[in-house]
C-alpha cells in the first residue's frame, strides 16, 4: 500500500512539473501574484493545478503523513477549492477577524498535533528502562546514564560529521547546476526532461538505489575491473568505507537540495540581474550581491532536506558502509532489532537535540548576516 502511495505520489510530482515547466509557466508570476493579496488562492498554482498537486506529489512520495496533511492543504487552497475560497474572502475582508483567527488555530493545531506529539511520545519514551525483553515503564534516568557512559553520543558527534561534510558537498555541486537550470538552460524540453530525470530515481526505494553501487564499486565491480585493464591493482577502499558512505549519500540526497534551491532561483527576477549588469557589476558580484541573498531562502531549505536525513540515515551506512561505518542511524536500528525501545528513544532524542541547536545557529547566522 505504502509502495502504491509513494508511486502515485511521485507521478503526480513528475506530470505537474512537466506541465509546469513545459509551458513555460515561471515562479515569478506566482510571487507577482503573491503581491496581490486578493489573488492568493489563485496564486497557490501552476495554472489552477500545479502547486497544490506538486505539494501532495512531493509529499507522497516521500512518504511523510505529515508533509501529506500539508499537500491536501495546499491542494484545497486552489483555485475553486474550499481553502482558496475561504483565504480569497479573509484576503479581501469580507470574514471578520474572529473567524479568520480561528481558521488560523485550527490550520495550526491541525499541523503541529500530528507532528509534536509522537516527538513529545518519543522524549517520555526515552526516561523508561528496559528489563530483558520488557520495557520498564517507571521514570529513570538510567537510560541518558548508560548513553553517556557508554560512548554512544560519540556516534551523534561523528554522524554530525558525516552529515555536514555530504550536505557540503551536494551544495557545492546543487547551487551551480540548480543555477544553470533555473538561468542557463534556454530549453524548455531540456528543462522538462532534467527534472523528471531528477525525480525517477524517487521511483525505486533507498535500498534499491543504494545496493547497485555494491556491484559498482566492489573489489569485482566495474570500477576495479577498468582500473585493473590499465594495471592498476583493486581498491578495497571504495567500498565499505567511509567514501562509500559519503558518495551513496551525495547521490541520494542530491535531488533534495537542487529543487529547493532551483524553485527559489526562479523567483529571482532576470530584470534585476539586467539592471546589475548595465550599472557594471561583475558576474561574481552579481553571484553574491543579488543572486545569492534573493535565493538564501530555497539554500536554507535545501540544507535543511539534506542535512536532517543524512542525520538518521542508516540504508546506505548499512549497505555501502559494513560494518566499518557505525552511524547514528544504525544505532537506532540496532536497538530497535534488540526491543531497547527506550535507547531508542534516548537516541532519536538526542539527534533532534542536535539538529535543533544546528538550525537555531544557522538561523542565527542568517539573521545575523542580514
Amino acid at each position: 500500500m505504502q509502495g502504491q502511495a509513494q508511486t502515485i505520489g511521485i507521478a503526480v510530482f513528475v506530470v505537474c512539473i512537466m506541465i509546469s515547466v513545459g509551458l513555460d509557466l515561471r515562479l515569478s508570476q506566482i510571487v507577482a501574484a503573491l503581491r496581490h493579496p486578493g489573488r492568493l488562492a489563485a496564486a497557490m498554482g501552476f495554472n489552477h493545478l500545479g502547486m497544490p498537486a506538486v505539494a501532495l506529489g512531493w509529499a507522497t512520495a516521500f512518504g511523510q503523513p505529515e508533509a501529506v496533511v500539508v499537500g491536501l492543504l495546499l491542494a484545497g487552497a486552489c483555485p475553486g477549492g474550499p481553502m482558496g475560497s475561504l483565504l480569497s474572502q479573509m484576503a479581501r475582508g469580507d470574514l471578520g477577524f474572529s473567524v479568520a483567527l480561528v481558521f488560523l488555530m485550527t490550520l495550526t493545531s491541525t499541523l503541529t498535533v500530528p507532528l509534536l506529539l509522537p516527538l513529545f511520545l518519543m522524549f517520555v519514551y526515552s526516561f523508561f528502562t528496559t528489563s530483558g525483553f520488557e520495557t520498564d515503564y517507571s521514570f529513570s534516568l538510567e537510560t541518558w546514564h548508560t548513553l553517556f557512559e557508554s560512548g554512544r553520543w560519540r556516534i551523534g558527534t561523528r554522524t554530525l560529521g558525516v552529515a555536514v561534510t555530504v550536505t557540503a558537498i551536494i551544495f557545492v555541486l546543487a547551487f551551480p547546476f540548480a543555477l544553470w537550470l533555473s538561468k542557463g538552460c534556454r530549453s524548455n524540453g531540456a528543462r522538462t526532461l532534467i527534472l523528471t530525470l531528477l525525480t525517477i530515481p524517487f521511483f525505486l526505494e533507498t535500498t534499491s538505489r543504494t545496493v547497485i553501487w555494491r556491484a559498482i564499486l566492489g573489489t569485482e565491480g566495474v570500477v576495479n575491473t577498468l582500473l585493473g585493464g590499465v594495471g592498476i591493482e583493486p581498491q578495497a577502499w571504495l567500498l565499505y568505507s567511509g567514501f562509500a558512505v559519503n558518495f551513496g549519500m551525495v547521490l541520494l540526497y542530491f535531488p533534495s537540495m537542487v529543487f529547493p534551491i532551483f524553485m527559489s532561483l526562479e523567483l529571482v527576477d532576470d530584470q534585476l540581474v539586467g539592471a546589475a549588469e548595465d550599472l557594471g557589476a561583475s558576474p561574481l558580484q552579481i553571484l553574491r550581491l543579488v543572486i545569492l541573498p534573493l535565493a538564501l531562502p530555497g539554500i536554507v531549505a535545501g540544507i535543511i532536506f539534506t542535512l536532517v536525513p543524512t542525520m538518521a540515515e542508516f540504508v546506505v551506512p548499512q549497505l555501502l558502509g559494513g560494518f566499518n561505518v557505525n552511524l547514528l542511524g544504525n544505532s537506532i536500528n540496532s536497538a530497535l532489532s534488540a526491543l531497547k525501545y527506550p535507547m531508542a528513544a534516548a537516541l532519536s532524542a538526542f539527534v533532534m537535540a542536535v539538529l535543533v541547536i544546528l538550525m537555531g545557529l544557522l538561523f542565527i547566522v542568517l539573521r545575523r548576516s542580514r
